[in-house]
């Protein structure tokens, strides 16, 4: 029977050297099963003659899955399986919570990290992290804060652990938080969003890419339209929209926040309306005259020339203790 098949596949001695190689490879793989608890599977490469019906022929090559591969080919085929986890946090009006974010073939998911008695590890935003107490939460050490005068609701909020759907996103934009450009705030379909924060630069920027890359994802996302604030406005045309008439004034100033930096989602950088009319005395405004309105350029503690030649002089006379 060898005889006839070797005739039929034309393959002879050099079949039976692969076959030795095969029996000597397969004792191998047992050995490792047996005595090392590996997982592993054996795959082929289809051949030309595996479209006959003929099998495998004697060119085709066996190879073995690793436990990382099969991995990742379980994450293919279930939905719910985890393709991307990085540690973050996410940031709220009046607080931080520690955890994990991830990522499915279809939601976002952020997992709250806990210490040893369960409690989710929160601090208050009025925490500085470099000088806040410290709790351990398994092998990480959490900077934490107390936080009783945090409102039940909001404490609530941040304990759970929460997920949204990929299809759901409809923005991206790149943050800062606490003066780091760490984070991104992710926007919803039902005009809810999320701010997290990820001290890697890497990470941040795999979350970022993933989340526009995905299958599930909303496809009118790109990477590339995470631009600097004047690249996108002018590639949103808010300005001109608003000179249209298409946006109020209200929404035009909210998209200025938005493009901006500013969020909902952080104490620090919530949404400012800016004074622009200086003129509180006159019984009626003249909008043609230049005089109604403030100089822009200048922040509002600094409008008259007074206030500015102090904030001047301070400034030059500070002497930086780091050299």
């Amino acid at each position: 029977h060898q005889v006839a098949a070797n005739r039929r596949d034309r393959t002879g001695s050099r079949q039976r050297g692969k076959s030795e190689d095969r029996r000597q490879r397969s004792a191998r793989n047992e050995s490792l099963s047996d005595d090392e608890n590996v997982p592993h599977l054996s795959l082929s490469v289809p051949g030309a003659d595996h479209a006959e019906g003929h099998g495998l022929d004697g060119d085709e090559e066996w190879s073995m899955i690793t436990p990382e591969d099969l991995s990742v080919m379980t994450a293919a085929s279930d939905p719910s399986a985890t393709h991307f986890s990085i540690p973050g946090e996410r940031i709220a009006l009046l607080g931080c919570v520690y955890g994990r974010i991830e990522l499915t073939q279809s939601l976002l998911r952020f997992v709250v990290e806990r210490d040893s008695s369960g409690r989710a590890c929160i601090r208050g935003s009025d925490t500085v992290p470099s000088s806040a107490t410290t709790k351990t939460s398994g092998d990480t050490t959490r900077q934490t804060a107390n936080t009783d005068d945090m409102p039940r609701v909001m404490y609530a909020e941040l304990s759970r652990d929460a997920l949204w759907q990929l299809s759901d996103i409809q923005q991206i934009h790149f943050r800062r938080y606490m003066m780091r450009g760490s984070a991104l705030e992710i926007f919803f379909r039902d005009r809810t969003s999320v701010l997290l924060n990820i001290s890697n630069k890497k990470a941040l920027m795999q979350l970022a890419w993933k989340l526009t890359s995905l299958p599930a994802a909303n496809h009118q996302l790109a990477l590339s339209d995470l631009r600097p604030p004047p690249v996108l406005m002018r590639r949103l045309g808010l300005t001109e929209r608003w000179q249209r008439g298409e946006l109020s004034n209200f929404d035009y100033l909210m998209s200025l926040n938005t493009v901006a930096g500013r969020s909902y989602n952080d104490l620090s950088q919530y949404p400012v309306f800016p004074w622009v009319i200086r003129d509180y005395t006159s019984k009626w405004l003249d909008l043609q005259n230049p005089k109604t309105y403030r100089d822009l350029s200048r922040p509002m503690g600094a409008l008259s020339e007074k206030r500015l030649r102090q904030f001047i002089e301070r400034y030059e006379s500070f002497e930086d203790p780091t050299g």
